[in-house]
C-alpha cells in the first residue's frame, strides 16, 4: 500500500515518441498492487516528441523547466515553467519539447478505477 522510490533507485522508462523513437524518463513511482497512478520525470532536449496512446483516465504534465507545445485533440497549448496541463486520456495527444537546453517535466498518468486502501 506504500511505495517509496529513492532518487538513486529511479528506473529509466521509455515513453512513446513519434515514429520508432522513444523519450527517456525516470520512474518516480514503482506502483502498488492495483495502483492507478504513474509519475515520471522527463528531461528532454528540444525537438523530442511524445505521441501518446489513448486510454481511459487522465494525464497531467507539469513543466519544471523549459517549454512544450502540446496538441490535445485539435487544440495547441504552449506550456512553460510552472504551468500544468491536465487532460483526458481519451483525446489524441502529442507533446513536443521546444524549450532551449534541457526541458524538465513531471508526467502523471492516472487510470480509472476505485482506490482500495
Amino acid at each position: 500500500k506504500v511505495s517509496v522510490v529513492k532518487k538513486e533507485d529511479r528506473e529509466t522508462v521509455f515513453l512513446p515518441g513519434t515514429g520508432d523513437t522513444f523519450i527517456s524518463a525516470k520512474a518516480l513511482t514503482q506502483g502498488i498492487p492495483a495502483g492507478r497512478i504513474t509519475v515520471s520525470l522527463i528531461e528532454q532536449d528540444s525537438g523530442g516528441e511524445m505521441k501518446l496512446e489513448r486510454h481511459e483516465g487522465e494525464e497531467a504534465l507539469v513543466m519544471l523547466n523549459g517549454e512544450v507545445v502540446a496538441t490535445v485533440g485539435s487544440v495547441e497549448y504552449t506550456v512553460r515553467n510552472g504551468d500544468c496541463l491536465h487532460y483526458s486520456g481519451r483525446l489524441d495527444r502529442t507533446i513536443r519539447f521546444t524549450g532551449s537546453g534541457k526541458n524538465k517535466a513531471l508526467w502523471v498518468k492516472v487510470l480509472p478505477g476505485a482506490i482500495r486502501w
